[in-house]
């Protein structure tokens, strides 16, 4: 054991930086990293992989940006906020939550349609109409 040092710094070795960045790329990168590292924590870990994603000139991962399950389906909701030029009516039409509509249109470099106030009382009136019509 060196002196000045405890046992835990000769033990537990703070890992590569690279290796860290190379380990959490892969799905399941971050639960073999804790496994493998135990004594750092989440934070620690992240930390040493963008420390060494900028070492290895790897590009950021892209944060919350799964694809959607079926490939057509941003077409849909694309196609569903041209014409109803509502992100929460495209989303009830599409099955999908405002955030994954926001999230596909963010991704198409679209913008994200804004209702002004009188947009919006014209279709909640109308909305009353047909549903006490019906």
């Amino acid at each position: 054991m060196s002196r000045g040092k405890s046992l835990a710094t000769d033990v537990w070795i703070r890992p590569k930086p690279e290796t860290v960045a190379l380990l959490l790329s892969r799905e399941d990168g971050m639960i073999a990293a804790r496994e493998r590292w135990h004594w750092c924590s989440v934070n620690v870990l992240l930390e040493l992989a963008a420390e060494g994603r900028q070492t290895l000139g790897l590009p950021r991962p892209a944060r919350g940006s799964r694809p959607l399950k079926t490939p057509g389906l941003a077409d849909a909701v694309v196609a569903a906020v041209e014409r109803l030029a509502s992100v929460p009516a495209a989303a009830v039409e599409t099955g999908l939550s405002q955030d994954s509509v926001r999230r596909v249109l963010r991704q198409r470099g679209l913008p994200i349609p804004r209702v002004d106030r009188v947009t919006a009382a014209r279709r909640a009136a109308e909305v009353r109409r047909q549903r006490s019509a019906a």
